[in-house]
């Protein structure tokens, strides 16, 4: 009898180890499955980001091909993703802009990093401006390739683009005649201080010639401002070259290194 308690008491001890055991077991395999499943979100979530930032990131090896290349860049440029991976990403880029990519890819390979605006061809053929970020990636001390950004700037561009022309208009504005399209008193004096110290400064010749239209004040009596108008419109075209102002009365012109002037 004492034999038959000593062995349930046995068999009871050795049900609840293996219930232990059990309960371990499950518990290691839930760990390992909380495990996996971190860092499976944890690649979701950074793919969902890749994907969906305004910024195109990109990935190409130590030769300049395509590695990866995120899905955003069909909604700016219109390509896919297999239209660019696995090919020269020099390809794309316009062809006054390669030398100065392929510098700075060296530059990067040396580990200097600096931003760099460039053009690239969109699906359709047009070029657009972008401006990339980019970091080498080295292995054992060796570079293996470069990961970075891509931004489109076109309008950036086109609006600096219209800035400058706004700016340069504005300018030619305020130092050329309306009527004559000569250069203004105001300009022609700014000229003649620069080209006067220039002379001074290399002692060489400057010729000053103030030229007269012959009564031309009476003409303008007899005959009306809009008659003058048409006169001095005919005459300033035979002097229309960067030395020649409009002053009121005269025309004035300047000379370099010549006793002569305009032609």
């Amino acid at each position: 009898m004492n034999n038959q308690v000593k062995t349930n008491a046995e068999l009871i001890e050795k049900i609840s180890c293996l219930n232990q055991r059990i309960r371990e077991l499950k518990q290691t395999e839930s760990d390992r499955k909380q495990a996996e499943e971190v860092p499976r979100k944890s690649e979701e979530k950074y793919r969902s980001l890749v994907e969906n930032i305004s910024d195109v990131i990109f990935d190409v090896d130590h030769q300049g091909m395509v590695l990866y290349f995120s899905p955003i860049g069909k909604d700016i440029w219109g390509y896919n993703q297999e239209d660019v991976i696995g090919k020269n990403f020099i390809e794309l880029v316009h062809p006054d802009d390669r030398d100065l990519l392929l510098q700075r890819f060296l530059e990067l390979s040396g580990g200097v990093e600096k931003p760099l605006n460039y053009r690239v061809k969109d699906k359709t053929g047009n070029f657009r401006w972008v401006r990339t970020s980019t970091k080498p990636r080295i292995e054992n001390g060796i570079f293996v390739g470069a990961s970075g950004t891509l931004i489109d700037i076109t309008k950036q561009k086109e609006m600096e683009t219209l800035l400058s022309e706004s700016e340069k208009r504005y300018r030619e504005l305020s130092i050329i005649d309306d009527l004559t399209q000569l250069y203004n008193s105001r300009h022609f004096y700014h000229q003649l201080k620069m080209e006067t110290d220039r002379a001074d400064r290399y002692g060489q010749p400057l010729t000053l010639l103030l030229l007269d239209l012959d009564d031309f004040k009476r003409f303008n009596d007899a005959y009306g401002h809009i008659e003058g108008d048409h006169v001095l419109l005919g005459d300033s075209a035979r002097w229309s070259n960067d030395a020649c102002a409009r002053r009121i009365p005269p025309i004035v012109t300047a000379a370099k290194n010549s006793p002569s002037s305009c032609p």
